[in-house]
């Protein structure tokens, strides 16, 4: 932020009505702010794409800056900041993160209609008004949350015009969430296991371990559902199958473990959903007609509903109190191969062969669906870490994405597979 810009805002802060004393009273405190320094990338240059280094002008800068992050799985400082690479996040950075780690999904669709009606751009009255608008419980008080508010609005202001974008605070957050999860440099290693047998199967179509029943759930093209346990025999792993689920009569799709009912729910070509009965040995407890196969399933503890999504691109919820259905769910035009609720939020993401990512508010069936663009060809599957707050989504178009749903943003493009 400029001096020049400071002292226009201070001279027209009584002109604004802000309705808040001691914003008000802050921000008239806040003497004129030095020569912003150059923004130090130098923490998240090892998370950033080709793409977005190639777009980098200045060779000679991108050399610079990339000279002292060191490579993924060297040792970092014992410090009290968190490290990635070489360098350390500032405290400084640290405390203001905080206030976005605070934020919920609802909160920033919310917060983004504000920015939306000030025409997209606030500066630091207007944005501290916006966030404390917004301010979840916290034992911080009014004014010290107020100055953090103003540190947060100086770190985002990159370019330094007084004014905030949308883009610029959507941007910031996806940056925090990516640095903030990734503060472990160490490389986890798989090996290969070795089987006492190898299952064949004659057409896999989904593999699934609910480790709420310790069991592996086969689907492959036949009318039977068949659970694995799996077993440590001197230091190896076997796979027994230890029951068959008959009752279709089509070929069986998916299946989802519905944990609060304790059932096991399963789809098939046969237009119907079964449900058993964990609890009983997989006794079949009840089923449901769907007016369409249902390819995908999932179970959304926090609407308590079943949703399927079907051949002709609708998606479906059931209740589990009574079996019916409850939501319907209208926009893909070609099958919903995937579906993933995004925990804790009123949001639902569903892949489709149309190549389209749908992001649906439950609580609003009738509002137009957020879209993620970004596949060519049709999306075969959809992954949620919550704990990053990134949703994955693979495709026939070979590419694995990766997005943070909640501010409608593509974070990664992950290619290598050649089948």
């Amino acid at each position: 932020m400029t001096t020049t810009s400071s002292r226009k805002f201070r001279d027209s802060l009584d002109k604004w009505d802000l309705g808040n004393d001691e914003i008000a009273s802050f921000i008239r405190s806040i003497p004129p702010p030095k020569k912003k320094a150059q923004s130090n990338i130098s923490h998240v240059l090892p998370l950033l794409s080709n793409n977005v280094l190639d777009t980098l002008k200045d060779i000679d800068t991108r050399e610079r800056i990339a000279k002292p992050v060191k490579k993924l799985g060297q040792s970092t400082a014992n410090t009290g900041s968190p490290v990635i690479g070489r360098e350390k996040i500032p405290q400084s950075e640290r405390v203001v993160k905080e206030i976005l780690m605070d934020l919920e999904a609802g909160m920033v669709r919310s917060i983004r209609s504000k920015f939306e009606k000030v025409g997209g751009s606030v500066n630091v009255a207007e944005f501290i008004s916006i966030i404390k608008a917004h301010r979840p419980p916290t034992n911080i008080d009014d004014g010290d949350y107020a100055s953090r508010l103003a540190e947060l609005f100086a770190e985002i202001d990159i370019n330094g015009d007084g004014e905030m974008s949308w883009e610029e605070f959507t941007g910031y957050i996806i940056k925090t969430g990516v640095v903030h999860s990734t503060t472990d440099d160490s490389i986890k290693r798989y090996l290969a296991q070795e089987f006492l047998e190898d299952i064949k199967f004659q057409n896999l179509e989904k593999l699934q371990y609910f480790p709420e029943m310790e069991r592996v759930v086969v689907c492959d093209h036949s009318r039977v559902v068949k659970l694995y346990k799996v077993r440590n025999i001197q230091f190896k792993q076997e796979f027994s199958l230890v029951k068959e689920l008959k009752g279709h009569t089509g070929a069986v799709h998916n299946a989802a473990f519905i944990k609060q009912h304790g059932l096991l729910a399963t789809s098939s070509s046969d237009c119907t959903i079964q449900f058993w009965d964990y609890s009983s040995n997989y006794r079949k407890k009840n089923s449901v007609v769907a007016q369409y196969p249902q390819l995908s399933l999932e179970w959304a503890p926090q609407f308590g509903l079943l949703f399927g999504g079907g051949t002709t691109g609708n998606i479906s919820a059931w209740d589990m109190e009574h079996y019916k259905e409850r939501v319907s769910l209208k926009g893909h035009t070609d099958m919903v191969m995937s579906i993933r609720a995004i925990d804790n939020t009123p949001f639902l993401a569903s892949g489709s062969l149309d190549s389209k990512i749908y992001i649906w508010d439950v609580n609003a069936t009738h509002a137009v669906p957020q879209e993620l663009n970004g596949h060519v060809k049709g999306v075969v599957s959809l992954s949620y870490l919550a704990d990053q707050r990134m949703l994955f989504s693979a495709s026939f178009d070979r590419d694995v994405l990766v997005w943070n749903p909640l501010v409608d943003s593509l974070l990664f493009r992950l290619k290598g597979h050649h089948t």
